[in-house]
């Protein structure tokens, strides 16, 4: 068990899950995976004949599975969690057993507490309750110390040996300087970014690459279907932005607090660790193109629509190779090209 202070976004303490209120469930659509150590929990968990039919359906063993990867909980037809309750919601392992039987991932989601070079904890933008709670004010997303308690060893939590305060700080103070549009703020720090990785990039590049982008995203189970209609629609990047202003005086103002958040949540500029830049900067000129087209299309009306889109955006950011991926995908056009 760790307890320490740990550096955390100010929203932090007031954060609440919605419960059986969320409209994306955290547990829907999830390849959830447990530990050797849960998995046997699990199995050897005292509770009712009808949820340990329901644990010893769900628990799937993985090929090449290690320690911490060990094994699956399978999802049910409706892609949800077989623990959850259709009656109310609320999961069914937590209400008979109670939060210590949960494994990590469910018990802490969507915090993410990091010990390296510090401790700090965030909560990830693909959470709806944390987008709301983050557009809520105007205020710049700021940060304080909270004495934390998580239910795991220090030596398993992986340790990075780069300091990323420096770099991240920069890219932050260049994306809450509001005497820009938040266009020209990415494009100040792709600048900042390719300094160091040796290129130049502008958004008005992005054009030639978002056919690409959306048609790898197209099978995604977050954003498959708002890539699909954005590939139907055609609508170059300038028209979109354009659109998605108009729908959403306030675009600029969120954009900064929920990429703030992300930069923090991601360890920023240092994405899976990655030490080049270029590539970084790369991955984030996708996110933020791709994250204008889908919030331009016309099935997106309300604040509720724009959270959603984004929650589930950034579920494809926060936890796959989303970085290196759409790099890999830029890098190849423009190679090409």
């Amino acid at each position: 068990m760790i307890e320490k202070k740990f550096i955390v976004p100010a929203y932090y303490k007031n954060f609440l899950c919605k419960g059986n209120a969320c409209r994306t469930c955290c547990c829907g659509g999830w390849a959830v995976t447990v530990s050797m150590k849960e998995y046997f929990s699990l199995l050897g968990l005292e509770c009712s004949p009808e949820l340990r039919y329901k644990i010893d359906g769900a628990l799937h063993l993985l090929k090449g599975a290690d320690e911490n990867r060990f094994a699956q909980i399978l999802p049910s037809f409706d892609g949800t969690c077989p623990m959850r309750r259709k009656s109310d919601g609320y999961c069914a392992l937590q209400c008979e057993c109670g939060e210590d039987a949960l494994p990590a991932v469910c018990r802490y989601y969507p915090r993410s507490p990091r010990l390296w070079p510090r401790a700090e904890c965030c909560i990830s933008c693909s959470c709806e309750k944390v987008l709301e709670d983050l557009i809520s004010t105007s205020e710049k997303l700021t940060f304080e110390e909270k004495e934390l308690a998580f239910y795991f060893d220090e030596e398993d939590v992986p340790i990075v040996e780069k300091d990323v305060t420096e770099e991240r700080k920069k890219c932050m103070d260049l994306l809450r300087d509001r005497t820009f549009s938040v266009t020209e703020r990415m494009d100040n720090i792709f600048r900042f970014l390719f300094k160091k990785g040796g290129k130049s990039f502008s958004l008005r590049d992005l054009n030639a690459v978002m056919t690409d982008i959306l048609s790898f995203y197209s099978d995604s189970p977050s954003i498959g279907e708002e890539c699909k209609r954005a590939l139907s629609n055609e609508t170059a990047l300038e028209e979109a932005a354009a659109v998605l202003r108009k729908k959403f005086p306030q675009a600029d103002l969120w954009a900064e607090k929920i990429l703030s958040n992300h930069f923090f949540f991601m360890k920023f500029p240092y994405v899976e660790r990655n030490e080049n830049l270029s590539d970084v900067a790369l991955g984030l000129a996708g996110l933020f193109a791709l994250w204008t087209v889908l919030i331009a299309d016309e099935e997106v009306e309300t604040t509720d629509d724009f959270i959603d889109v984004t929650g589930k955006l950034f579920r494809v950011a926060e936890h796959t190779r989303f970085y290196k991926n759409v790099a890999i995908l830029m890098e190849e056009v423009f190679r090409n090209g």
